[in-house]
């Protein structure tokens, strides 16, 4: 254990700013090019972004807390692939600009590409590979609890608590789990009070949103309109031989029902 006056350093870590976009200001905490760090026991409060990894890979990030954020509270971004955010606590984000109040983003829009695409802009985001393990995500995240991107594919959500209470319905952000990418496994989670579906699957992007899995959540829909996994689209997915799959063993109440798409007995 160092002294409390102790100064971390990594002499891998690159200071510079990115170029794409400037004026990158006002970050709780800013891992740029930083891999391999550990992240542990701390909260990071009443900044513009919570915290925000680029081409930072295999962080892990344990026991924190992020709450009072402008925008998002955490994010994945610029390839920022293998990280862990596990045993940690979100709420209170979108204070500044409700609609990109996520609480933990994966990856980037297509739209921003070219910021923070690989070679150049030319390829997507690739935050692959990210788990979302026993978080409490809520309440009064603006946006989703969890926004997983186009482009990124193989992560696990599991084991997390949702609530979305206080989510604002701007900018899509109307469920506590948004899958845009693909082959993600999402189970064992919990979830209430999303402004509309619980989980929501989307294809944005040619045939992105497809091979997730959903599997023994346990949910809760308080809109009429509701459903607790809504595959909006499934038709790009199935003609690619890569459908999601909404397993039996999910559990949901109120609202539409469970699914929209037929479920998988013995997932």
């Amino acid at each position: 254990m160092g002294s409390a006056k102790a100064v971390l350093h990594d002499p891998l870590f690159n200071p510079g700013d990115t170029d794409c976009p400037t004026g990158q200001v006002g970050y709780g905490m800013w891992l740029q090019g930083a891999s391999y760090w550990n992240l542990k026991g701390f909260t990071v409060t009443s900044s513009k972004k919570g915290i925000v990894m680029d081409g930072a890979q295999h962080v892990t990030i344990d026991g924190v807390t992020v709450h009072d954020i402008g925008y998002e509270g955490l994010h994945f971004r610029k390839s920022s692939a293998y990280g862990v955010i596990k045993n940690s606590t979100v709420y209170n984000t979108g204070l500044e600009q409700p609609g990109f109040g996520e609480g933990v983003y994966l990856g980037s829009a297509n739209s921003n590409w070219a910021c923070y695409g690989a070679n150049g802009g030319k390829s997507p985001d690739g935050g692959n590979f990210v788990q979302v393990l026993n978080n409490k995500i809520g309440p009064n995240v603006a946006a989703e609890g969890v926004d997983i991107k186009e482009g990124t594919h193989d992560g696990l959500i599991s084991g997390n608590t949702f609530d979305g209470t206080g989510e604002k319905n701007e900018n899509s952000g109307d469920s506590v789990i948004d899958v845009k990418g693909d082959k993600y496994t999402i189970t064992g989670n919990t979830a209430k009070n999303a402004f509309l579906d619980t989980f929501q699957v989307h294809n944005v992007w040619q045939k992105t949103g497809c091979g997730n899995t959903f599997s023994k959540n346990t949910l809760t829909v308080t809109s009429a309109d509701g459903y607790g996994i809504n595959v909006t689209d499934q038709s790009q997915c199935t003609s690619s031989k890569s459908p999601n799959i909404v397993g039996a063993s999910n559990k949901s109440t109120g609202g539409k029902g469970l699914s929209k798409v037929p479920t998988t007995p013995g997932i």
